[in-house]
């Protein structure tokens, strides 16, 4: 099947990379619009917040085709020395791309501003559609200084728009310069006037924003965090999970395997010094036709005090069912986690502030008194159960709460386990007696029961469990120590 040129420009399709613009609604302006010279159709581009927003159609009525798009990374400005100033609005729609050029060029004594469309199906150009000069509207410049005056420079390293680097230090004067002038720049050292190339990444080391001297940004990017937001990355080595936040990717560690994504855009990754926080999207795509993203996952990360990050995670994924709909329909989940960096973990610990008792399962034979504190007692438990999961008993405030940890034992044994166990299982028992101390905790029907048989500090917990339960059932035995009284 074959299409003309403004069929194919105009060829009805959404792409869910970010809130689609419809002819500039409420809450957008527009930044660029013209009549095309050739058939009379419209273009228009619209920009709410971040987000730009791209129409192509019939001067009245909907339009044909809308696409959205990322300011801090479609939004080109020119950069070059040339008299042709090119700005670029980019929009992609699978393996097709339409920049919306925003032109100005010296004639004479006059800047003659000019604009068009040109459109890519992946790196060939295979049409060109000329504005109505008369009907041209443009606030590219506009755009431009509005980011320029929030500090931000385009990078071609990252191939966006980026913290600018700090202002190197004013050279000495020459030998024979009068004060108070620059000496005259030697041919080709003058910059295109009002907008200053940027300093491109060392060619052996990875792309990085311009600020490189961000503790945030290296902070972020150098790190490997935690998976599923709690303290563990197995042992190290090829056994280690964590996940990283890249200016050029996301991927992750699970089990020794490293995980990308096939196809992957990074639609913006930005970094805020002042309040230590990133925040980053990321888009992957099916090779469905249409083409759309399948996931689009949104991060917004703050560093803690503690070397933690307190995470926020938008994740939308196609509901495939729906995948060749002209408007696919995707299910939101969101999720709200405290990262730690898997190469400085915080040491473990137990018993919470205020708790008055605290019982923590510990290997048989454990002499109670080599230890002179909680964290002690928990950390000799940690590293020499031979089971995967630990146990914690702690009274706060005369409430009892009970959760369950994994062991160095589960790190070297079944590391893939290990981070959906500690904290996943918060109980709050409650007491059957204080002497012998009892507590029992009911779950979906399933009533478990600890007995605390104590000599001191040393003792033994006796566990059963009944009624509905899915495991287990059988009477146990392990030893405890009571730490704290």
């Amino acid at each position: 099947m074959k299409f003309s040129v403004s069929a194919l420009i105009g060829l009805a399709l959404v792409t869910f990379a970010g809130p689609v613009a419809a002819a500039c609604g409420a809450g957008e302006v527009s930044v660029f619009s013209c009549s095309i010279a050739s058939n009379g159709n419209r273009l228009e581009v619209c920009r709410s917040d971040t987000w730009l927003g791209y129409s192509y159609g019939p001067a009245k009525g909907s339009p044909d085709l809308e696409l959205s798009a990322d300011i801090y990374t479609d939004f080109r400005p020119w950069l070059d020395g040339d008299a042709v100033r090119e700005d670029v609005f980019r929009f992609r729609n699978g393996d097709y791309r339409y920049d919306v050029i925003s032109g100005l060029t010296a004639s004479g004594n006059d800047d003659v501003a000019y604009g068009r469309v040109d459109v890519y199906q992946n790196q060939d150009r295979i049409a060109s559609l000329e504005c109505n000069p008369s009907s041209l509207m443009t606030q590219s410049t506009a755009l431009y200084e509005e980011l320029d005056g929030l500090a931000l420079c385009w990078n071609d390293g990252l191939d966006r728009w980026a913290e600018c680097p700090e202002a190197e230090p004013e050279p000495e004067p020459e030998v024979g310069s009068v004060p108070g002038k620059p000496p005259l720049p030697s041919a080709g050292d003058t910059p295109a006037p009002g907008k200053v190339p940027q300093p491109q990444a060392p060619s052996d080391q990875p792309a990085q924003p311009v600020d490189a001297g961000s503790d945030t940004l290296n902070t972020v990017t150098e790190t490997q965090w935690t998976l599923y937001g709690t303290p563990s990355c197995g042992i190290g080595g090829e056994v280690t999970d964590y996940q990283r936040f890249l200016p050029t990717e996301y991927y992750n560690v699970i089990t020794g395997n490293e995980n990308h994504a096939d196809d992957m855009r990074v639609e913006y990754f930005r970094v805020d010094e002042a309040r230590r926080r990133f925040e980053a999207s990321y888009s992957t795509w099916v090779a469905m036709a249409p083409a759309h993203p399948w996931t689009i996952i949104e991060y917004v990360g703050v560093l803690q005090a503690d070397g933690s990050m307190e995470l926020s995670t938008v994740i939308q994924q196609v509901d495939f069912d729906t995948v060749n709909d002209l408007v696919p329909r995707y299910d939101t989940t969101r999720e709200e986690e405290t990262l730690w960096p898997c190469d400085n973990l915080p040491e473990a610990s137990a018993g919470s502030d205020g708790a008055t008792r605290v019982l923590v399962q510990v290997p048989d034979g454990l002499d109670p008194d080599a230890y002179d504190s909680c964290d002690a007692v928990f950390s000799a438990a940690f590293e020499g159960l031979d089971v995967p999961i630990m146990t914690v008993f702690e009274q706060v405030d005369g409430t009892w709460q009970a959760e369950n940890f994994h062991t160095a034992h589960c790190e070297e044994n079944s590391p893939n386990m290990c981070p959906f166990i500690g904290g996943e299982w918060t109980q709050n028992p409650r007491e059957v007696s204080s002497n012998p101390l009892v507590l029992e905790n009911t779950i979906d029907g399933c009533t478990s029961s600890y007995e605390f048989i104590l000599e001191g500090r040393a003792g033994v917990a006796n566990g059963s469990s009944r009624g509905d339960c899915a495991f287990g059932g059988e009477p146990f035995t392990y030893a405890v120590i009571d730490c704290a009284q």
